[in-house]
């Protein structure tokens, strides 16, 4: 399957976009747990601010997604909401998935609303095992039924499964920033990247 991974483009209020232009990393770590068989790339839209909706549709109309994933905190809902909105207008049977803090500290209300409506699925807590293990499901591999932190679309609504356990960051694989669409990275002017570590 081919796999689009996206970042919203709001930055939190502290920063200003034209000076503070991250990578997100949790995109990334996503794609490093992906099975190999699958095609990924990220597509961290902090980079395409100006032109928004026409560098997202040109996205996915190159590239034809099967799965777009958004990672979006709760500043950055509204927009993650629009964003499959308009994903969806241009392709109805893209499958799309909303994770990050609002989607698992938030679940039950998105699913149990309008702002449910885009997403057929939901992932609560750390993504990147979930992540993988859904698309075996879609594959017919594995079971609905059996994968944490997952709530997906049945009868008309949401069923939620039992949360996840937290991830042992050591037996992760690295992130993937080789997948990166884009470059332009920077604080201040600065060349930018992350990383992540546990103390």
């Amino acid at each position: 399957m081919k796999i689009l991974l996206c970042s919203m483009p709001d930055t939190v209020p502290q920063f200003s976009a034209k000076t503070w232009r991250a990578p997100n990393l949790a995109i990334s770590s996503i794609a490093g747990n992906i099975q190999p068989h699958h095609e990924v790339i990220l597509a961290d839209l902090v980079l395409k601010r100006k032109n928004l909706l026409s560098s997202i549709k040109k996205t996915v109309e190159e590239y034809q997604p099967d799965v777009v994933g958004l990672s979006a905190m709760t500043f950055q809902f509204n927009m993650a909401r629009r964003i499959a909105e308009f994903i969806k207008s241009l392709h109805r049977d893209i499958k799309i998935v909303i994770g990050g803090y609002h989607a698992t500290l938030m679940y039950e209300e998105i699913a149990s609303s309008d702002d449910g409506r885009p997403f057929d699925y939901i992932i609560r807590g750390e993504g990147e095992n979930i992540f993988r293990d859904m698309l075996d499901v879609i594959e017919g591999k594995q079971k609905w039924e059996n994968i944490s932190g997952l709530s997906y679309r049945r009868n008309g609504g949401f069923l939620h499964n039992p949360p996840s356990l937290v991830e042992n960051l050591d037996t992760l694989p690295l992130p993937r920033r080789d997948a990166r669409m884009w470059s332009g990275y920077l604080f201040s002017w600065e060349k930018l990247d992350s990383l992540e570590a546990a103390v």
